[in-house]
C-alpha cells in the first residue's frame, strides 16, 4: 500500500478503429496491447487487462488517483446534496471522521498513519 492512495476505482474502455475498419491484425495486436500497457503504466496506472479484435479493444484498469469515490448515475442527486451542504455537515463531523467513514463505506483497506495531515 503506497502512503496517501486510497482508491478503488476500475474502468472498463473500449476504443473503436475509425470507421470500425478492421485494421488490427492478430499479428500486430500483441505489440500494440504492449504498447497500450506502456502508456498506462506509464501513469502510473494499473492495467487488469486488455484485449480486442481487428475492429476494437477493451481495456479494464484499475485508476490511481487520490482520494476518490465512484458513484453510480442513481445516486449523482444525493452525492450533489451532500457536497452542497458540507458547511453544515461539519458543524457535526471533522473532516478526518468523515473521510474515515468513507474509506470505510467504500471498503478501501487503510493504515491510518498513511493518511494525510488533518488540522481538525
Amino acid at each position: 500500500m503506497k502512503p496517501g492512495a486510497f482508491t478503488q476505482l476500475y474502468v472498463h474502455l473500449v476504443f473503436a478503429v475509425k470507421y470500425r475498419e478492421r485494421l488490427l491484425t492478430k499479428e500486430m495486436r500483441d505489440e500494440l496491447f504492449k504498447y497500450i500497457y506502456g502508456i498506462i503504466t506509464h501513469r502510473k496506472h494499473k492495467v487488469i487487462i486488455i484485449n480486442g479484435m481487428a475492429d476494437h479493444i477493451h481495456i479494464l484498469i484499475g485508476l490511481n488517483p487520490y482520494g476518490a469515490f465512484s458513484y453510480g448515475r442513481s445516486q449523482l442527486d444525493d452525492v450533489y446534496k451532500y457536497i452542497a451542504n458540507q458547511e453544515m455537515h461539519h458543524r457535526k463531523r471533522t473532516f478526518r471522521e468523515e473521510y474515515v467513514e468513507l474509506l470505510k463505506r467504500f471498503e478501501i483497506k487503510f493504515e491510518g498513519k498513511y493518511l494525510f495531515d488533518f488540522f481538525d
